[in-house]
């Protein structure tokens, strides 16, 4: 992602591009027995496409932002149980504790919700 980028429309699409690259790579299900974010699904293409509108980009995000969170509090779940035991406790409390699939949804997660945020800053409506 490029740092340097002030227009912060510019900003909310590459977050969008980035957290669509990262759910095909995790090959998330937003629904359990549906497709996985790939180009079979038209969210897909409305956060990759250089050519759709950003008001599509929009609705891609508002679509996945709570699946995505869905998911982020079920691998939270399997992380606390898993890792109860097998880990020192942490006196900052900054550790996840998740899998490592719940630590990268919880990233994609923040992508999308800023990208949403930004794009109702500036105005672009779904």
């Amino acid at each position: 992602m490029d740092r340097t980028t002030t227009d912060p429309l510019t900003a909310a699409r590459e977050k969008t591009r980035l957290a669509a690259r990262w759910l095909n790579l995790l090959a998330f299900k937003p629904a359990p027995g549906g497709p996985s974010v790939s180009p079979s699904m038209s969210h897909y293409h409305d956060m990759l496409d250089p050519e759709t509108t950003d008001a599509r980009r929009l609705g891609a995000c508002l679509a996945l932002l709570k699946p995505v969170l869905r998911a982020v509090d079920q691998e939270r779940m399997k992380g606390e149980e898993a890792y109860a035991n097998a880990r020192s406790p942490d006196p900052y409390k900054a550790i996840w504790q998740t899998t490592e699939r719940g630590a990268a949804l919880e990233i994609i997660g923040a992508l999308i919700a800023h990208a949403i945020e930004t794009f109702e800053a500036e105005g672009v409506e779904f």
